[in-house]
C-alpha cells in the first residue's frame, strides 16, 4: 500500500461519525451487568459445590467417629435364654418296655 492510501484511510477513519456516549452506556452497562450475573452464578455454584463437598466430608467423619461404637454391640453375643420348665408328666418314667424295630437276624438268633 502506498503511504498516501494509508494516511488517506486514516483521515476518514477519523472522520467517521462516532456513537454518541448516551448510545454506547446502556450498551456497556448491559455487557457490564450479564458479565457480571454470569460471574455471580459461577461463584455461587462454585460455592454450593464446594460446601456439599465439605458437608459429605464432616458427615463421612462422623460416620467414621460413630462406627466402632455402634459395632461393639453387634460383637457381644445375646444372653442365653433360660431353660423352660418341664411339665411334670413328661419327668415320669417310661413303663412299656423296649423291643427291636427290626426283627432278629440269623445270626442273633444262633
Amino acid at each position: 500500500m502506498n503511504p498516501i492510501h494509508v494516511i488517506l484511510l486514516f483521515i476518514f477513519l477519523l472522520a467517521a461519525p462516532q456513537p454518541d456516549a448516551d448510545e454506547l452506556d446502556p450498551k456497556v452497562e448491559e455487557a457490564v451487568q450479564e458479565a457480571i450475573r454470569l460471574r455471580r452464578e459461577a461463584f455461587m455454584t462454585q460455592c454450593r459445590i464446594e460446601a456439599v463437598e465439605q458437608a459429605s466430608h464432616f458427615v463421612d467423619s462422623l460416620l467414621l467417629a460413630q462406627a466402632p461404637t455402634t459395632s461393639e454391640d453387634s460383637l457381644i453375643p445375646p444372653p442365653r435364654p433360660e431353660r423352660p420348665e418341664l411339665d411334670p408328666v413328661l419327668l415320669e418314667e417310661d413303663t412299656m418296655p423296649l423291643r427291636p424295630i427290626l426283627p432278629p437276624t440269623r445270626k442273633e438268633q444262633k
